[in-house]
């Protein structure tokens, strides 16, 4: 028996040389079996430093009903066709507040440098300098690929408010990209939602969805469970109205504590039908899925 293990140890050992040794972006294993240096105590304190030494971010509007889109999963390794159609069609929108990407937004190890620069405004085919906001999934931590997220974009757990003539939305954005929030950013979750009653709306944000479990993903294929009722508990008891997740490839919709829970599917450019979500925001909140 032990010579058999002793057998298998030393294959799969080889066959990790051998897969390190390739050099082939889309196969390197590796990169999933060791869990990402930086964990979600460290990036939260990251993304805190950050948020500190940046202005709170602030949307004016010039009307009381707006919309925004939100987009998940785009998984970028070399191509940006669904992600540049759905900017394309966010910054030609007058009444759009913002687009956010929902995490894992890229699939192989450098595409980050593709991903971020295809995020810029052109004026030649959008109107609108529209803000993208971002946090980060599970397959954006592969490869300790932190690093490269925080030097495009700062932050992964914020929060920003839209403002209008006569009203006030609040929106938080959460880093579940290990599928824990961990200590300090449950905390700073439960502050945030005290000022939850200045606002109209108040919409929640993030990657890792609250009532499906990935296996794929191991450990962060979903909250552990005490999580899970602690967070339900929170958005319940604070009034959230809406709690916006992807990672699934999966559209879906629950209500749960008088909060609706959406989960939006992929718009990779492989996905024969990519998807993305609008809202409309007014006294009431609507949203649609939609396909590209």
């Amino acid at each position: 028996m032990l010579q058999i293990l002793n057998k298998f140890f030393r294959n799969y050992l080889l066959l990790c040389l051998a897969i390190s040794m390739f050099g082939c972006k889309r196969f390197q294993l590796t990169g999933l079996w060791l869990p990402p240096s930086i964990n979600v105590e460290k990036r939260f304190a990251q993304s805190q430093e950050w948020n500190n030494q940046h202005s709170p971010i602030v949307i004016e509007m010039n009307a009381d009903d707006y919309r925004f889109y939100v987009g998940s999963d785009v998984h970028i390794e070399k191509t940006t066709d669904n992600l540049t159609k759905l900017l394309d069609i966010s910054r030609n929108n007058s009444q759009n507040a913002f687009l956010m990407l929902l995490g894992d937004l890229i699939t192989v190890r450098g595409a980050f440098d593709i991903f971020a620069p295809a995020l810029d405004f052109n004026s030649d085919t959008q109107q609108f300098d529209i803000q993208v906001f971002t946090t980060i999934g599970n397959h954006d931590l592969l490869y300790d690929q932190w690093n490269d997220y925080a030097r495009y974009f700062g932050t992964a757990t914020y929060s920003f408010v839209v403002k209008t003539p006569n009203e006030e939305d609040f929106f938080i954005v959460l880093d579940s990209g290990s599928g824990t929030l961990g200590k300090s950013q449950m905390q700073w979750l439960k502050s945030q939602l005290k000022e939850r009653g200045k606002y109209r709306h108040c919409t929640v944000m993030t990657h890792t969805n609250i009532f499906r479990s990935d296996s794929w993903a191991t450990s962060a294929g979903s909250f552990p469970l005490e999580e899970t009722y602690e967070m339900l508990d929170l958005f319940s008891q604070n009034n959230v109205d809406l709690v916006i997740t992807g990672h699934d490839h999966y559209y879906e919709l629950a209500t749960f504590g008088n909060v609706s829970y959406l989960i939006i599917d992929t718009m990779r450019d492989t996905e024969p039908n990519p998807q993305y979500l609008s809202v409309e925001v007014s006294d009431l909140m609507a949203f649609s899925a939609n396909k590209f």
